[in-house]
């Protein structure tokens, strides 16, 4: 079955529908954290989606909304991040892109919406110059981590946990 749907830049009408996904993001980080360190606090809300939008509205980052016979089913963002000084010391690029947030509804997935959206961000990121995409995964994300490989992603860095 093929979906109508439509990946499109995000407009301040998209706030609200925005935030309840992105909770439902992070809901869905704390369902799979295996260590009962997640949760979501009053107030995450506002504080995630002001620090997408202030990326977005400065033009270092872009938001991309999917959305399904008038209704947000997934998101995407993505931006620019530049190096400081002691970090250019270590490193060959100036900047990197960075995929910070990507989540579609459980029942709309595979059936390409995540691919498109990708293909999006990633478009979005060279034309702005980055020769680099970095992204994180959650470790027991092993949907996301395979297709982050598909995407022909590496791993980079390995953060480990350890309860003492």
């Amino acid at each position: 079955m093929s979906l109508d749907y439509k990946i499109r830049e995000y407009i301040q009408e998209d706030r609200e529908a925005l935030k309840e996904i992105l909770l439902k993001n992070q809901d869905f980080h704390i369902n799979m954290d295996f260590t009962g360190l997640r949760e979501r606090k009053n107030g995450y809300g506002e504080v995630i989606i002001k620090k997408q939008l202030e990326r977005h509205i400065s033009g270092k980052g872009k938001i991309y909304i999917v959305e399904y016979k008038n209704e947000v089913i997934g998101c995407g963002s993505c931006y620019v991040k530049t190096y400081n000084d002691q970090e250019l010391l270590e490193l060959r690029i100036e900047k990197i892109g960075k995929i910070s947030k990507f989540f579609i509804k459980k029942i709309y997935r595979n059936q390409g919406i995540g691919s498109e959206l990708m293909d999006k961000m990633e478009d979005w990121l060279k034309q702005k110059g980055c020769k680099f995409i970095l992204l994180s995964v959650f470790g027991p994300n092993k949907r996301a981590f395979n297709m982050y490989k598909k995407y022909r992603y590496k791993v980079f860095f390995r953060e480990m946990i350890k309860a003492i």
